[in-house]
Formats: C-alpha cells, sequence, structure tokens
C-alpha cells in the first residue's frame, strides 16, 4: 500500500480548548533495519454557534403620563433567530412592563405595577431584553424610555435623552447637555444619579453641563456595555427637569494573532546540537508590541526569541540540553503559542526530526593477515573506515578471545589503524596455533554507535598453502536495469591454491548470489532475476568470499555491490493553483506544473486521482511540463454549483516503487454574481403611496457586485404579484412599486406578498433575496347592529312590520361608511322589502306582490340580514317577525316607573316595590327583556308576574360610576304578536363618605442632628375634618416608610426618624426622603398622600479659610493659628484629610476638631528648591 487513512475514533470526545491534534505515523518493512516516520497536525475548527442577536444593542424611547410608550422598532436579526428563540425582560424596571414576541419583532407595554404614583415618581425606566436560545447563547439589548412630564413653562432641558460614547481610555464625545435657555431661572440645584463614580458632572450660571471622564480605566468597564447617568433640576427642592445621559462604550477590537505558517518542520543534529527550523513568523497586521510569544514544550528541551524584524522569532535548544538527553529520542514536537491582550491564543505547531550520523562502516567486510616461520606478522593489518567517517571521532578497541596476542598502533585515524603482534610467537604457540580470530570495534565518541570488523591472522607453517585473493576488495554494481554488471577478473595469487580449494560466500545481506572458482578465476552471478522489490530498502549488497584449501588455511577478499536506482519523481512545487473560466477548456496555473529536473525520466507516467480527476485530461508539453484542460464533454450546467475543482496528479518512474502525488485546485472564475447584503427585505405599502418602503434596511447589494448592465426581475410572487422593479437613477438602489394599472382595491385582499427579487449581471449567475412586503390600507370600519335579534310584529292585514323602540333594527352609529352596504337573505327575506332609513335604522315591510294567503296560518317569520362596508367584516342580525291577530292580548306593568336605591360598593337593590305584571296580561310565553342607558349591568327574570331584577356579577365599576347619581333602565314584555309594554326603573346611588386629606401631597424637613420631621406652616399633612368615619385606619406605606414612625394628632400627622442601627445604615448619606401615608374608611375607598422629606446634614466648617505659617532655620513648620473645624460644625466621625498639596513632606495628625501640620519625614533646603510657598 501506498497510502494510510486516518480516521478519528468513534465516540471520541476531544476537550473544546483543543487547538490541534498531533500524532506521528510510522512505516517499516519486514526484514529492513529502519522505519519512515511523518507527522499529521489536525487543526481543529468548531461549528458556530449563532447567538440571536437584536438589530441594535440600545434603544430609546419615551413614556408619557397617559402610559402611551414611544419606541424604534425592537426586532432581531433575521439570520440569528429562529422559533426556538425566546425572549425575556429583566432588570430591576422590568417588573413595570410586559412584553410579547412575535414575527421577531417584540413590544413593550405597561404593567399593572406600572401605576401613576410609579410614573410621577421616576424620571426614565431601563429594562434589559434578553434573547435565548438553549445550548447556545443569550444575546442582550438595552431599551431606555425617559418620562415625560416636564411643562414647556418650566425648566427643562433641550432633550429629555442625551447619547454619546466613551472609550476604555477615558475619551468621552457627548452632545452639549444644558436646560433650555428660554426656561432657565436662577436657583436651581442638581442631583445626580448613575455611573458617577466614573464622570464628573460640571454645570455652569446658564445650566450648560461639562461631563468629563474620571480615571476611566479598560479594568473598571469591564462588564459595561454603556454607562447610564441622570441629572435632575429641582427648584425650591421641587423637581422640575430632567434628562437621561447614556454612554456607549467603545472597546478597542481584540485581534486575535494569526502565524503565517501554522505548521512547521525541521531537524536537530545530534552531533553539533544545531537546530534547523525555519523562524515562526507572524501576519504583521495581527502583531503588535503586547503580544505574548511562548513556547510549549512538555520536555522543556526550547525556547524562544525575537528575531528581525519585530514579528518574527527563531526557536532554540536550551543551553542545558545535552546529546545523552537526546539519544533514545527521534522526533520532537513543540507549540509555539501567540496571544493579543484580551484575545484567545492561537498555535503554530513544530516537529523536529533528530537527526544523527550514520554508524562508523569499515571498508571491507574482513580483514586478514599472516604470521610467518618468523613468529611475526608479514605485514601489519591496515584496516580503513570509508570516507563518510571523515572528520569524525573514533575510539577503536580489540575484542575477542586472541585479543592478548595484538594491539592497535598509537595515533589510529581513520584511514589508517594498523593491527600488530605486541610480540612474536613463542615456538609452542606458533607450533600450536593454525590462525587467530579477534574482533576490531569502532566508536563514534560523541554519537555512541559502533561497528565491529572480523580480524583473522594465519599461522603460516612449512608444506602449508594459505589462498590469497590478488585484491582484498572487488566493486561491482546492479545497473537501472536491475543487471549485475561483471566484476573486474577476481582471482587468486598462483601457488596459494589447490585443485580441491573451494569458495563460499560468507556474511551476506542477501540471497541472490552464487560464485564458482575455476583455474583461480572466481566469478559471481545472479542466482534469481531482480525486480524491484529486491532492491528496495537495501543500500547496497555486500558479502566475503572464503577461499578454503581443504583441511588448511581460507583466504578472504569483501564484495560490494552498489545498486544503481531511478531517481524518485519530485514536483517542483507542494501544490498548484489554478483558475478556468466557466466557458473555458484551458486551465491556467500561477506556475508552471513540472518535476524538479533531475527528477525527469524519459518515460515517466503520469495519472490522475481524485473526485474531479473524471473531469480533466493533461497533455506532456516538449518542456515536459504539464498542461490541463477541461474534457470536451464537461459543460456549463455541471460546474454550475461548484466553486472549484481539485484532483491529485500523480508521477511515476519505471523502477521506482516511490510516486510524486501533488495536489491541485482549479478556482471556476464566472461573471460577477449579485451579491445582496440580506436574504430578506421587508418593507410595507400604505394606501395612497405606489413605492414600497424598506425602511432603515433598503434593497441593497455588496459593493461592486452589481454591474450598470444588471437585470433585476420579480419572480414567485405569492399569492399574486402587483409589483415591478423601479431602479433609482443613480443605479445604486431599486425601489419597488405598483404596476401602473394595479388597483388598490386589488392589493388590499392579502395582508401581505412574498415575492422572490431576482439580480443577475450579464453571463453570471443568478442571485436572490426574499421580499416581504406588508399591506397597510387606511382604517377601514367595520358596521355593528346594536343588536343580534331583533323582535317585530306584523298586525294582519297591514304591510309595514312594527318595532318597538328597543327593538328597532339599528346600525351604531358612526361606523357606517360611504360603501355600506346590506343584503336580507335566508328564511322569509323573499317575502319582505328592507330599506335603509334615518341614516342607520331599517324598515320593513311585505312587498306588495305577496298576496294574504302566502302567509295565511303562519305565526312568525324571519330572515337574516348582513352589512358590511368596503373590505370590512360582515356583521349580522336576526329579524324575528310575529303575525299579529286581532285577540291577541298585550302585557301591562302595574306601573309606569319604579324606582330604587344602591349603596355604593355594594351589588344590592332595593326597589321600593316589586315590578309586577297585571293579571291575565301574560302567560307562560310572554318574553321580557332590558334596554337603556345602564342595561348592560342588569340582569332580569319573571316568575309568573314578578320580574326579578338583578345586578350582574362583577358588572359595577365604581370608579366608573363616580360622577353618576342613578341607574337608569327600561324593562319590556311582549306576548306572541303582540304590542310591547315597557317600564322605565330608576336606581338612586346612595354615596359613602370617603376620607380626605388637606392636601395630596406635604414636604418636609429635618434639621441636622435632630429626627422629627418639620413643615412649613400651612403644609403639614392633616385631614378633612369629619370626612373619616368610625373605625377609619391609616398607614405608612412607599419607599423610606419603614425609616419613620408616624402619629396622629386630632386631624395632624406627625413624623420622626426611627432610632435604630439598621435605620442610620439605611440613611447614609441621603438628603431625600420619600413615603406614602394612606387612609381609608370601613367600606369606602382607599386615598393617599404623598411626603418628601429633605434632610439637612452638617457640613463642617473650619475656623478659617487659609491659615498660615513659615519655616523657621531649623526648618521647623510654625503655624500662625491653629487649625480647628468650628464647635457647631463638628460631629463626632468626621475625618480631615489633605487634597491637594505641591510637596511631598507634609502630613496631618487629627485629634477630634483639632487639626496639627507636621512633617511626614526629614527635610533639606533642597526640598525647597522653585518654591516660595507651601500648600
Amino acid at each position: 500500500r501506498s497510502s494510510v487513512t486516518v480516521a478519528l475514533r468513534s465516540g471520541t470526545q476531544i476537550d473544546t480548548e483543543k487547538k490541534l491534534l498531533s500524532l506521528t505515523i510510522t512505516a517499516s518493512r519486514t526484514g529492513t533495519e529502519y522505519v519512515g516516520r511523518t507527522a499529521l497536525v489536525v487543526e481543529l475548527s468548531h461549528e458556530p454557534k449563532i447567538v440571536p442577536t437584536f438589530e441594535a444593542s440600545l434603544y430609546t424611547g419615551t413614556i408619557d403620563r397617559n402610559k402611551v410608550i414611544t419606541v424604534e422598532s425592537i426586532k432581531l436579526l433575521p439570520t440569528t433567530s429562529d422559533s426556538s428563540v425566546r425572549v425575556r425582560l429583566s432588570g430591576e424596571d422590568s417588573q413595570y412592563f410586559t412584553l410579547t414576541f412575535a414575527n421577531n419583532q417584540a413590544t413593550l407595554a405597561p404593567s399593572n405595577m406600572l401605576t401613576d404614583a410609579v410614573l410621577k415618581e421616576k424620571n426614565f425606566f431601563l429594562v434589559t431584553l434578553q434573547a435565548e436560545k438553549i445550548d447556545v447563547g443569550t444575546g442582550e439589548a438595552l431599551v431606555v424610555l425617559t418620562v415625560e412630564k416636564s411643562n414647556t413653562k418650566d425648566p427643562h432641558f433641550e432633550q429629555t435623552l442625551y447619547e454619546g460614547t466613551i472609550t476604555e481610555t477615558g475619551v468621552l464625545n457627548v452632545a452639549t447637555v444644558r436646560i433650555s435657555p428660554d426656561s432657565f431661572v436662577q436657583g436651581l440645584q442638581y442631583d445626580y444619579t448613575g455611573d458617577t463614580a466614573l464622570v464628573t458632572i460640571s454645570p455652569d450660571s446658564t445650566g450648560t453641563f461639562t461631563i468629563t471622564s474620571n480615571n476611566v480605566t479598560p479594568e473598571k468597564l469591564i462588564g459595561k456595555s454603556y454607562i447610564l447617568l441622570s441629572i435632575v433640576a429641582k427648584l425650591e427642592d421641587e423637581e422640575t427637569a430632567h434628562t437621561v445621559v447614556i454612554l456607549k462604550v467603545l472597546r478597542t477590537p481584540v485581534v486575535m494573532p494569526k502565524f503565517t505558517e501554522p505548521f512547521l518542520e525541521g531537524e536537530l543534529v545530534l552531533n553539533t546540537l544545531e537546530v534547523r527550523v525555519p523562524n515562526v513568523e507572524l501576519v504583521l497586521d495581527t502583531f503588535s508590541a503586547d503580544t505574548i510569544v511562548s513556547v510549549v514544550d512538555d520536555r522543556y528541551f526550547f525556547d524562544i526569541l525575537e528575531d528581525f524584524p519585530e514579528n518574527v522569532f527563531k526557536v532554540y535548544l536550551r543551553l542545558n540540553i545535552t546529546r545523552e538527553m537526546l539519544r533514545d529520542i527521534d522526533r520532537l514536537s513543540l507549540q509555539v503559542a501567540a496571544q493579543n491582550p484580551n484575545s484567545e491564543k492561537s498555535y503554530s505547531f513544530i516537529t523536529i526530526d533528530v537527526s544523527r550520523a550514520a554508524p562508523p562502516a569499515f571498508e571491507r567486510l574482513v580483514y586478514d593477515g599472516v604470521i610467518d616461520e618468523t613468529k611475526q606478522l608479514v605485514e601489519d593489518i591496515v584496516t580503513k573506515l570509508t570516507p563518510d567517517s571523515a572528520g569524525e571521532r573514533f575510539t577503536y578497541t580489540l575484542e575477542g578471545e586472541d585479543v592478548t596476542f595484538f594491539s592497535i598502533k598509537e595515533a589510529p585515524t581513520w584511514d589508517n589503524i594498523r593491527i600488530a603482534l605486541k610480540s612474536p610467537l613463542s615456538d609452542e604457540e606458533f607450533e600450536s596455533r593454525t590462525h587467530f580470530q579477534l574482533n576490531l570495534k569502532a566508536t563514534n565518541t560523541l554519537l555512541a554507535v559502533d561497528t565491529v570488523v572480523p580480524l583473522i591472522v594465519h599461522v603460516k607453517h612449512s608444506l602449508v598453502k594459505i589462498p590469497k585473493f590478488e585484491k582484498p576488495l572487488y566493486k561491482s554494481r546492479i545497473d537501472t536495469g536491475l543487471k549485475l554488471v561483471p566484476f573486474e577478473q577476481i582471482k587468486l595469487e598462483p601457488g596459494t591454491y589447490v585443485g580441491m580449494t573451494t569458495v563460499t560466500i560468507r556474511n551476506s545481506n542477501s540471497e541472490f548470489f552464487g560464485v564458482q572458482l575455476q583455474e583461480g578465476i572466481v566469478t559471481i552471478q545472479l542466482l534469481k532475476e531482480l525486480d524491484a522489490a529486491s532492491v528496495s530498502g537495501v543500500e547496497r549488497f555486500e558479502f566475503v568470499i572464503e577461499c578454503a584449501n581443504p583441511d588448511l588455511m581460507s583466504g578472504f577478499t569483501t564484495i560490494l555491490i552498489d545498486i544503481d536506482r531511478v531517481v524518485a519523481p519530485e514536483f517542483s512545487d507542494r501544490f498548484y493553483n489554478g483558475e478556468v473560466r466557466e466557458d473555458a477548456q484551458q486551465i491556467t496555473f500561477d506556475k508552471a506544473v513540472t518535476l524538479k529536473p533531475q527528477t525527469i525520466v524519459t518515460d515517466t507516467v503520469y495519472e490522475l486521482e481524485g473526485v474531479d480527476s473524471a473531469l480533466v485530461r493533461y497533455v506532456v508539453s516538449n518542456d515536459r511540463s504539464l498542461s490541463f484542460f477541461l474534457r470536451d464533454e464537461v459543460n456549463k450546467e455541471q460546474l454550475k454549483m461548484r466553486s472549484e475543482i481539485t484532483f491529485i496528479i500523480v508521477a511515476s518512474n519505471p523502477s521506482n516503487s516511490q510516486p510524486a502525488l501533488v495536489p491541485c485546485t482549479v478556482k471556476i472564475i464566472r461573471e460577477v454574481k449579485p451579491s445582496f447584503t440580506r436574504t430578506s427585505f421587508r418593507g410595507k405599502i400604505v394606501e395612497g403611496n405606489t413605492v414600497v418602503n424598506f425602511g432603515s434596511f433598503p434593497i441593497a447589494w455588496e459593493a461592486d457586485s452589481v454591474k450598470d448592465t444588471a437585470t433585476f426581475i420579480i419572480v414567485d410572487a405569492v399569492p399574486n404579484s402587483y409589483f415591478e422593479v423601479q431602479p433609482s437613477e443613480n443605479r445604486l438602489s431599486i425601489n419597488i412599486a405598483l404596476k401602473p394599472d394595479a388597483k388598490w382595491d386589488q392589493v388590499r385582499s392579502y395582508p401581505y406578498y412574498q415575492l422572490i427579487l431576482q439580480a443577475a449581471n450579464p453571463g453570471s449567475d443568478t442571485a436572490q433575496c426574499t421580499l416581504v412586503i406588508d399591506v397597510e390600507s387606511l382604517p377601514t370600519i367595520t358596521p355593528t347592529f346594536t343588536k343580534a335579534i331583533y323582535r317585530g310584529s306584523l298586525q294582519e292585514g297591514t304591510k309595514e312590520v312594527v318595532f318597538s323602540a328597543a327593538d328597532t333594527i339599528t346600525v351604531q352609529p358612526g361606523t357606517i361608511m360611504s360603501t355600506f352596504q346590506f343584503t336580507a337573505a335566508e328564511g322569509d327575506a323573499n317575502l319582505f322589502d328592507v330599506m335603509l332609513v334615518d341614516d342607520n335604522k331599517f324598515k320593513v315591510s311585505l312587498k306588495d306582490s305577496i298576496a294574504p294567503g302566502t302567509i295565511e296560518g303562519r305565526d312568525m317569520l324571519s330572515f337574516i340580514i348582513t352589512i358590511n362596508n368596503a373590505y370590512s367584516a360582515d356583521d349580522t342580525a336576526t329579524i324575528v317577525i310575529t303575525i299579529k291577530l286581532d285577540d291577541i292580548i298585550s302585557p301591562v306593568f302595574s306601573k309606569l316607573l319604579y324606582s330604587g336605591t344602591i349603596l355604593e360598593g355594594t351589588s344590592v337593590l332595593n326597589l321600593q316595590e316589586s315590578i309586577l305584571l297585571n293579571g291575565g296580561t301574560f302567560t307562560e310565553n310572554t318574553e321580557i327583556g332590558i334596554g337603556g342607558t345602564d342595561a348592560t349591568l342588569f340582569v332580569v327574570s319573571r316568575a309568573e308576574s314578578v320580574l326579578d331584577l338583578r345586578i350582574q356579577a362583577d358588572a359595577i365599576d365604581w370608579n366608573e360610576l363616580n360622577a353618576k347619581h342613578y341607574l337608569s333602565i327600561y324593562v319590556q314584555a311582549t306576548n306572541s304578536g303582540s304590542d310591547t309594554a315597557t317600564s322605565f326603573v330608576v336606581i338612586e346611588i346612595e354615596r359613602l363618605q370617603q376620607p380626605q386629606f388637606v392636601q395630596s401631597s406635604s414636604h418636609g424637613y429635618i434639621e441636622a442632628g435632630d429626627r422629627n420631621v418639620r413643615f412649613a406652616d400651612g403644609s403639614e399633612l392633616r385631614i378633612v375634618t369629619d370626612s373619616t368615619q368610625p373605625g377609619y385606619q391609616w398607614n405608612l406605606a412607599g419607599d423610606d416608610y419603614q425609616l419613620f414612625d408616624g402619629s396622629l394628632v386630632e386631624d395632624l400627622f406627625k413624623f420622626s426618624l426611627k432610632e435604630s442601627t439598621a435605620t442610620e445604615q439605611l440613611l447614609g448619606t441621603r438628603t431625600t426622603l420619600n413615603f406614602k401615608v394612606i387612609l381609608r374608611n370601613p367600606n369606602g375607598r382607599t386615598i393617599d398622600s404623598s411626603v418628601v422629606v429633605n434632610r439637612r446634614l452638617y457640613v463642617p466648617q473650619f475656623s478659617k479659610h487659609i491659615y498660615t505659617g513659615s519655616f523657621n532655620a531649623d526648618l521647623q513648620l510654625l503655624l500662625a493659628d491653629a487649625i480647628q473645624i468650628t464647635q457647631a460644625s463638628f460631629v463626632s466621625g468626621t475625618v480631615v484629610t489633605i487634597l491637594e498639596s505641591n510637596v511631598d513632606f507634609l502630613a496631618l495628625e487629627q485629634s477630634e476638631r483639632s487639626v496639627e501640620l507636621k512633617l511626614s519625614r526629614a527635610i533639606s533646603t533642597d526640598d525647597f528648591q522653585g518654591l516660595q510657598t507651601h500648600t
């Protein structure tokens, strides 16, 4: 396999704070010594959570005395809202309002808690709107409603609300706040509430206010989106004007640092401990002097330092890291983290391979020597390392059983390691031995790696032949055709071998070769044909040929066979980006697609892979580069939904198993497609206008996305399209207007229209957006009958139907418009003519064509009248007509007028006499009813001749009847076909006595140090004499009532502050307190009166405004007068501090009301340099 697939394990949970995942992939092949490794870094991205967001973060408006709220439309951005979003109110003032949320719009309305008293007391209301989507988040918006109180004749601010901005560093921008010059009067005093610790407010003598920031820092603004201030102007302790100032907090945008390369690779050369890694670079626009860059390294091997320019950094190895610490490590990984103030961290991942020098290698696989009859080596055994080992530091040792006989000569070098006998052999040693065998080990001292080569030393006795090759080393190679190139002739020296001499391969790293000996010449041949797999993973073939005389000695030579390899293909770049026009075939790349010249061979094979490879073909040019084209069968429709195509080029060289792969991305170039700024726009068409008004979000598109030649059309209009597109003169916007032939009577038939607006530049794709157009017709009133059923009678032999006064068919006045129309249908409607008379009444009569026999035998007729104005709803009434015969008896009441009483606050009627029908004038089918001005308050029933008149449950609101002295109705009775009898009923209202205050509010004050509330003469709170009844009650209520005790002496109230620690804590430094006195009679209504109390606090005063003094020659401080607080203004707890000084060596010491000015440290004349007077 040439590729692997990496997938995330099923069920894996990844920490949300993780930015990267990394792993190492290792590849190995059976029988080879080395493994291949590569690092894989996966950058994690999270699916964005779209938090519901309001169109504005602040909404401002007003609320008037009638509790009518005026505020701009409050909506969520459509792209952030869906049916799962829930909107609620929060904040202290949320109790005073209710919220409805429908069609993506929030509407505020006053709640029952918003009383007139609250409205009078408050200057503004502040509520927070919270739009929540479960598991996603909550978006917020602030709503500020100022209370419209001001009388234009009284002092008032020019605006009830001022908006401005303030930065995190305190730069403040707001319009001039001032009282309207034509209403300004002298003597105004001002109170400030809100975020007053963050700003300073300074009024001048003309009522103009200067607002400046007060030591504002980013830390003080944490959690704040706005700063809110309230300014109240008072005249003689009466509030006359107020305004609200809202400052939006402008924050410095948080920029997340970005690396130019999120993944870097490098190496650490173990020999020199040199780190070779590209510099870490941050995108300049995301880097500043406050950016913190650090290394995240679990091993603490690496650190980082700033390079040049300042956004470039260099990773280096710490000085305490040694080669020994790196001995068993093949790859190191670390991260470089970067963070800007208040931003999240970004990371660049670095992998570093530990690069080791190859182990030392000897030129030959075996070395041999000869000891002759002199009992000495004929010559030293000279060994060499390969030239790759030049420059390295080695140590050499001998190993094996026979090591005691040999030694390494002094000062060995890589190309001259000499082994010699320590001393000549003894006779016994010479005679008893045929050879010596030992090993030579070479160790790289820096890398602690070694290699061993065997040494064989033959002992040459008389008449013993030792085979010897002419050369100790022979080389050849395997060519690119995987054939063995013939060796130079491998010969044994004459006289060193016999007829029975044999040759054998030893220490071979393969099984592909065989040897033969013939007449002293050794030949090497391949035992089988080689293929690519045979040479894969093998640097070269090497073995030793041993030539042995039977029962005698052996000689050796080393064979090295190098492998000529076909170079692996390699592309000139890691990826290629190109583009193709949608209506063209040729693909243009930003650089030539080609292999590196040294990797190109004449028969390189190319293939295309990947999802879009079937769409593309290639051509190999004369310069060996590749050109690409879309295939002829690929059409525009296939590419319509695509923005790019991708494929992979695979290049393979014959006899090389390592192909080259490179990804290609081809962007499809189209004519610029129009891009609307929103996916939908909502507008309104008002009767009388022809152009749709889209308000603050007109139909618009992204800059440069619409050309002058663009076309706009309306498609998919639901339910019908009476609209057309009208481009504006400057072509920067368009209007949606009614078509010239569209009539409003057609348009108004639907509450809204939904259209699809399409836009296209010539040759481009079509963009579209949805238009929703609400239809607003001028008010259309629905006509309304006064009753649902009208009863009349038709006297036998007459034409006109007679209706009593209470049953006259009547339409409510004011509901009939010029387009009023009516129809009579169903039942017996075809028998009657119905006419509208007196503007709003109907007359019913038998048609002239109806013969008396037609209705003979009928005692009742009925039909329905339906009425409407054009485009209004319908209203209907049922007409019931009784045919009246001559012998019909009409009911008669015992009196024409009945009277009675009702006690205020109750629902019990007291009639002076019962309402009766005279005997013989009623039957069990007699119908009764009520009418008149106050009929809705009553219900009537009948038992035989007696009518029972009662008040309907919960029908009376005594507050609405406050001005009435009596209630009037009439009762009616009708027998089938008879005239209607009517009698009137008058109910007198007996009023309860109500308690009263002399005045609805009182203003008092408390002197400093006192607890009793005092009132100016005539302003005390009193009860109106004789307005109370036995058992009346009173109590205190309102904001601060818990701070006061009250008493009532005759008709005069007295108040005083409670004496308790809790009271003192609640009072603090407050100067204005308020509460209410509530008064009620038994069974009567409740009334209240407001009490406002101004609290006068002690203001400490010094005995003098200026104290003077001097320093004598001994630098002692002498004051002319003692610093004291006056006895009258001093209270316990008064603290004196230095507010401002031009020196740093003075301090205060306070004892009760006496203050002593002292030196805070030793001083010298140097402290007075440049000073004349010290304050």
